[in-house]
C-alpha cells in the first residue's frame, strides 16, 4: 500500500480511518476478490488495485466501488479468466468511472449474468476506460467483450479478439452513451446478427468516434460485419483500416464492413477499405436512413 503499515497502526491507535491509496495483489490482500470488497480492503473511491506477477486470476469479480483504476504492475502481464462462469467483470455501481489497464479479460460466458457482457459487464456506471487491455474468447448474447447501456465506453490500445454475441460480438453498447475506440485492434469476433465488432444502438444524441484502428476478419450474419451503428448523432472514423470483414449469412445479409442507420452526421476520412464481403448490400459501406453526410 502507499502508505505504510505503521500510519495505518498509529491511525487505527487514534481511532480514525485512513484510506488506501493503492492495494497490491498479492501483497496486501491475496486475491482481487478481495481487493474488491470494502468490508474485507476497505477499498474507497479514487482507489488503485494493481495487479503483481504475470499470473491467471480466475474467477468472477465485482465492482461495487467507483472511480477505482485496476491495473497491471509494470512488466506484469495479469490474466482475469472467468473459466465460463459468467462475467469477467460485473460493473454494479450507480455513477463513476472504472479505469481498466494492461490485463488479458477472458473467457466470459452467459452464465448467471442476463446473456450479456461476458467479458465486462456494465449495469450502472458513468464511464469505461479501458487502455492497453486484451479481452478475448467471451460469448454471450449482447456484447461478447463489453456491454453497457447508458454507459460512455473509452477504449484505447486495446485488443479484441475471438468474441462472440448474438449482437455485438466484441461490444454492445445502447442508449445515452458515446462510444470512443483510438488506437485499437478488433480480430476475429462475430455476431449471430448485427455487428461482428461493434453493434451501437443510441438515443439519436450521441457520437461513436473511431480513430487510428484496425478491424479485420470481423463476421454478422445480418448486418455490419464489422459496425453496426444506429441512431447516433454523430459518427466519425479517421485513419482507420477495414479488412477481411463479412456479412454472409444469407441473401439479406449488408454492409461487409460497416453499416450506419439514422446518423446525422456521418463521415469517414483517410481510412482503407479491402477485401470486405457482403451478399446483399454494402460489401463496405452502407446508410440507411440518415439525416446527413
Amino acid at each position: 500500500m502507499t502508505r505504510t503499515l505503521t500510519a495505518l497502526c498509529i491511525a487505527a491507535a487514534a481511532g480514525t480511518t485512513l484510506a488506501q491509496d493503492t492495494i497490491t495483489v498479492p501483497d496486501d490482500f491475496p486475491t482481487l476478490q478481495d481487493a474488491l470488497a470494502p468490508a474485507v480492503s476497505g477499498i474507497d473511491p479514487g482507489d488503485t488495485i494493481v495487479l503483481r506477477d504475470s499470473i491467471t486470476h480466475f474467477g468472477t469479480f465485482d465492482v461495487t466501488v467507483p472511480d477505482l483504476t485496476i491495473e497491471a504492475a509494470a512488466g506484469d502481464s495479469p490474466v482475469l479468466d472467468a473459466n465460463g462462469a459468467g462475467s469477467v467483470i460485473k460493473v454494479d455501481f450507480a455513477d463513476g468511472d472504472l479505469i481498466l489497464v494492461g490485463l488479458t479479460i477472458q473467457d466470459g460466458s452467459g452464465v448467471g449474468n442476463g446473456d450479456r457482457g461476458s467479458g465486462i459487464e456494465v449495469d450502472s456506471a458513468g464511464r469505461i476506460r479501458v487502455r492497453g487491455c486484451v479481452i478475448r474468447d467471451n460469448a454471450a448474447s449482447d456484447g461478447g467483450g463489453m456491454f453497457g447501456s447508458d454507459v460512455s465506453f473509452v477504449i484505447d490500445d486495446s485488443i479484441f479478439v475471438g468474441n462472440a454475441a448474438r449482437d455485438g460480438g466484441a461490444i454492445r453498447n445502447q442508449g445515452d452513451s458515446p462510444v470512443t475506440i483510438r488506437n485499437s485492434q478488433f480480430i476475429d469476433n462475430t455476431a449471430s446478427r448485427d455487428g461482428g465488432a461493434l453493434s451501437y444502438n443510441g438515443d439519436g444524441r450521441r457520437r461513436v468516434r473511431i480513430e487510428d484502428s484496425v478491424f479485420e476478419g470481423n463476421a454478422a450474419n445480418d448486418r455490419g460485419g464489422a459496425l453496426n451503428v444506429r441512431n447516433a448523432d454523430e459518427f466519425v472514423i479517421e485513419r482507420t483500416i477495414f479488412a477481411a470483414n463479412t456479412a454472409i449469412g444469407g441473401s439479406g445479409s449488408d454492409a461487409g464492413a460497416i453499416i450506419k442507420d439514422t446518423v446525422e452526421d456521418g463521415t469517414v476520412a483517410d481510412s482503407e477499405f479491402v477485401g470486405n464481403l457482403a451478399n446483399g448490400e454494402g460489401g463496405a459501406i452502407l446508410s440507411l436512413l440518415d439525416t446527413g453526410g
